[in-house]
């Protein structure tokens, strides 16, 4: 039996159409624990990025492809070795985890100005896409 060849039209409505039916229209500001990596990861705009390392906690994404006039646009961040952090400073043990307390703790134990300026660029996008509650972190 021959498989029937299907255009990037029809895929393209097929998904669409799958995304209304579960009520996903678009793209929603995301952050959420990776587990397996032990990182939180936050994307505020579905696009590609690039991935510029800050320290050995914070990495910030920037847009390939930035909107308007601007030279840089941010999109997201990711924190590594979040269940460390969390159990060293007994963050989130008793409820949601909230990105500005990890945020605010690895700006107390690097405060150099790149640090600052990367946790500043963190604190406005959760900020505007109101996403600073995490679900709670197994140890």
């Amino acid at each position: 039996m021959k498989a029937k060849e299907v255009s990037a039209t029809e895929i393209s409505d097929f998904v669409k159409k799958i995304m209304v039916d579960n009520g996903s229209e678009g793209f929603k500001p995301v952050a959420y624990f990776d587990g397996p990596l032990d990182c939180v990861r936050v994307i505020v705009r579905d696009c590609s990025f690039t991935e510029v390392r800050i320290n050995n906690l914070l990495t910030i994404l920037e847009a390939n492809y930035p909107q308007g006039n601007q030279p840089v646009e941010y999109v997201g961040f990711n924190i590594k070795g979040v269940r460390y952090l969390c159990q060293r400073h007994a963050l989130g043990a008793d409820g949601p985890l909230k990105l500005t307390a990890i945020l605010n703790r690895i700006l107390a134990e690097s405060p150099e100005p790149l640090v600052k300026f990367a946790v500043s660029v963190a604190f406005r996008l959760i900020t505007d896409s109101n996403i600073d509650d995490l679900p709670r972190i197994a140890a």
